[in-house]
């Protein structure tokens, strides 16, 4: 391979609720393929197809960093592709988007939810504040016992023993999350060469 890195990309899901759009990257010559969420645009000064191509996943091909357009995420987007040559970069910038995929990693994963009693439970950011604001009710008597909402239609009663069981699941899961960040991080500061960051595996 030459040192100009040569791949197409294609958009192929668009989430406005979060501002992110799912980009599928993949080497020319087909030996490598991934699927990365990137952040909604920030400026409407570079192209989409620039941008896109900045957010290039070093994971598995070394990125040129641009600055961050602004676009209006729309429906129609999804299907659109192109292709581009990048150049290698230096091992600063090789960590740095690392630890940008690590945190978006543990992201994922910190929402991703919990089993407890059977019962899926989302652990979004709201959803855990509203764990905790519950069990915070309880635990002061305000209330003897929550109606839980699971699903649109689903509703479980906790009282104050399950409700902290439930807060602890989530708490110890989202620790979990921020922990195997925080030795991905370790591993990234660690590494004295780009293909050291590039076997970094998530």
């Amino acid at each position: 391979m030459s040192n100009r890195i040569k791949f197409n990309w294609k958009i192929i899901g668009i989430d406005n609720k979060t501002k992110t759009l799912a980009v599928k990257y993949s080497l020319l010559d087909g030996s490598k393929e991934y699927n990365l969420n990137i952040n909604s645009p920030s400026s409407s000064n570079v192209s989409l197809n620039d941008y896109i191509e900045s957010c290039a996943p070093i994971g598995y091909w070394q990125a040129e960093t641009k600055s961050e357009p602004k676009v209006n995420l729309q429906s129609n987007l999804v299907g659109l592709s192109g292709s581009a040559n990048i150049r290698p970069v230096s091992l600063e910038i090789a960590k740095q988007e690392k630890l940008e995929e690590i945190a978006a990693y543990r992201y994922n994963l910190e929402v991703s939810g919990i089993v407890f009693n059977g019962y899926n439970i989302s652990t979004s950011r709201s959803s855990q504040s509203m764990i905790a604001s519950a069990y915070s009710s309880l635990k002061q008597g305000l209330t003897s016992v929550i109606d839980f909402k699971i699903t649109n239609d689903t509703f479980i009663q906790l009282d104050l023993g399950l409700m902290e069981n439930l807060a602890k699941a989530v708490s110890s899961h989202v620790q979990k999350c921020f922990t195997l960040e925080k030795d991905l991080i370790e591993k990234v500061k660690a590494c004295s060469s780009v293909s050291e960051v590039f076997a970094i595996k998530l």
